[in-house]
């Protein structure tokens, strides 16, 4: 009988020698003697190693020069060792990916655990791969092509001053600033720009507009000095002379009314009583304005003029008695000595203010001798106010 035994298949090396021998029962075997001494051997045969398997993933397509960077990640496995057994070799190059495991050898790897991060700025298509190894050499690889979009540089047109509004409609004479200053080049943060403008109303080409400080390389100022549309046109140039134009639309509205909104005394009273042998002042203190407004926030003179007239009681407004003459120091005011109305008049006292377009936006008929609003949208807004006095009761009063 053949005497055998078949062990588990583990590499163990044994020296077994093959003796023949009859049985009892008269049949002939063979045998299998351990070099050693025993009366049988045990059969060992090689284990058969499986190679590893991996799955890679990652950016299909990133912008260059985007922060962070693309990160891929290998998914490994072995049915025969730990995960922790299993070594990894990451390469990359610009093009096309390894098209077989020994393309995928050549080179020097660049990383080695199971994440990886792109170390290079690449300007165009380029592919990761990943070798995976097993402590007994077994390799398996995945690879991943990654496409590069490259992103323009922006143009941005902010309106600095007057306060942009939602709809971009300014007044007329507005000190307007524009600022490119926010443009950037995303694949090159931080990098030099080049900056040009255009302004344009109508098919006009204004030359008016100049660089403003503190940001003279970036920024436009200009006096929107007639009413329309403009077209402010930008064209910034990156570091690779790309050109990016961006356009933005301003309209600027007709001339708007000066309006007066402070005096001294307060303008709107049915009547004022005063005395004849006082000095009598009156005086507008504020304008609101388009381009206009009185006093200025910063102290530059003032494009309003100002016109006063006085007329008594029963006289035609329109051929008034007294008219302010021009050239006065303070147009603004209209100043009586004491003594120059006489007791028991009664007289209106007129002051009207026009700003640099000089036209006579009154909504009221001349005639008419108390205050009336231009527009019933502005009820608060006068072009002139007129004041009615009452000397009658003169000192007595």
């Amino acid at each position: 009988m053949v005497r055998s035994r078949i062990g588990p298949a583990r590499r163990v090396v044994a020296v077994c020698v093959t003796v023949a021998f009859v049985a009892r029962s008269g049949c002939f075997a063979l045998g299998l003697l351990l070099f050693f001494g025993s009366s049988s051997c045990l059969l060992y045969t090689d284990h058969i190693n499986h190679p590893p398997t991996v799955k890679l993933t990652g950016a299909a397509s990133t912008f260059f020069a985007a922060k962070p960077r693309p990160r891929y990640h290998a998914e490994a496995h072995d049915q025969d060792q730990s995960a922790d057994s299993l070594t990894y070799e990451w390469r990359r190059q610009m093009g096309l990916c390894p098209m077989s495991l020994n393309e995928a050898l050549v080179g020097v790897p660049v990383a080695s655990k199971p994440d990886f991060e792109i170390d290079l700025d690449f300007t165009a298509r380029f592919c990761v791969w990943v070798v995976v190894r097993d402590s007994d050499g077994a390799t398996a690889y995945d690879k991943v092509a990654t496409e590069i979009t490259h992103r323009d540089t922006t143009a941005v047109i902010e309106v600095v001053k007057p306060l942009a509004t939602p709809d971009d409609h300014y007044p007329l004479f507005s000190e307007i600033q524009l600022s490119a200053a926010k443009s950037e080049d995303p694949e090159n943060p931080g990098a030099k720009l080049g900056f040009r403008w255009t302004l344009t109303r109508g098919n006009e080409t204004l030359t008016s507009a100049g660089v403003c400080p503190p940001n003279p390389a970036t920024d436009i100022c200009f006096t929107a000095d007639k009413e329309g549309m403009y077209m402010a046109t930008l064209v910034v140039t990156d570091g690779k002379g790309t050109e990016t134009t961006k356009t933005k639309m301003l309209v600027v509205e007709p001339d708007a009314a000066p309006c007066i909104t402070v005096t001294d005394p307060e303008f709107g009273l049915e009547s004022i009583a005063r005395a004849a042998s006082e000095l009598q002042t009156f005086e507008v203190k504020a304008v609101s304005d388009d381009g206009d407004p009185f006093p200025l926030a910063d102290s530059r003179p003032s494009s309003a003029t100002f016109k006063g007239t006085w007329w008594l009681d029963g006289e035609d407004s329109n051929l008034p008695s007294g008219r302010r003459p021009d050239g006065v120091p303070d147009p603004q005011r209209v100043q009586f000595s004491a003594n120059y109305f006489r007791d028991g008049d009664r007289v209106f006292v007129r002051l009207q203010v026009n700003d640099r377009v000089n036209r006579d936006f009154s909504a009221c008929a001349r005639d008419r001798v108390m205050n009336c609003a231009l527009d019933p949208k502005r009820p608060r807004c006068f072009q002139w106010v007129t004041w009615k006095v009452d000397f009658r009761l003169g000192r007595d009063m």
